[in-house]
Order: C-alpha cells, then sequence, then structure tokens
C-alpha cells in the first residue's frame, strides 16, 4: 500500500543514533517534512538534552508557537542516567 504523506511533519526525538537517523531517512524517501531533535547535532536539526524535562518543555513550546503544526512523532531515545 502506497499513500502520499508529504504534507504531514514528523519530529524524530532521537535522530543522530542508528534507529533514530534511519527513521529520519525513511520518512525523507517519503517526502515527509522531519524536524529532529537530539542531544547531539544533527544537520538542520534541534540540539536539545531529551533527559531535561525543561529543555523538552522549551523546544516543544517553540513546535507550538510554529507554522508547522506537529501531526507525527517517533521517539527513538536511549538515555541513560548515572
Amino acid at each position: 500500500m502506497t499513500t502520499n504523506l508529504a504534507p504531514l511533519p514528523i519530529l524524530v526525538a532521537g535522530a543522530a543514533g542508528d534507529i533514530g537517523s534511519a527513521i529520519v531517512a525513511a520518512f525523507r524517501q517519503q517526502g515527509r517534512h522531519v524536524i529532529t531533535w537530539d542531544a547531539r547535532p544533527t544537520p538542520a536539526g534541534v540540539t536539545v538534552d531529551l533527559t531535561d524535562e525543561a529543555a523538552v518543555r522549551r523546544q516543544a513550546a517553540d513546535l507550538g508557537d510554529s507554522d508547522h503544526p506537529l501531526d507525527a512523532l517517533a521517539i527513538a531515545v536511549g538515555a541513560l542516567r548515572s
């Protein structure tokens, strides 16, 4: 089954890792607008510590103020706290 999902933006949290970057690549191949978050810098992405609740809330508030409403979310975060 093939569907055109181009108009729906997706946020990938944990986009710099192996799984996250594969998710980003797959959705971009489908023509999706992808917003990326990760603690490590990514090309055209947002650098945010996903273990820091206040930082995530700030970034989420910025998404709410954007011209591109968030319609989908993929979470590929793997974090260990010491």
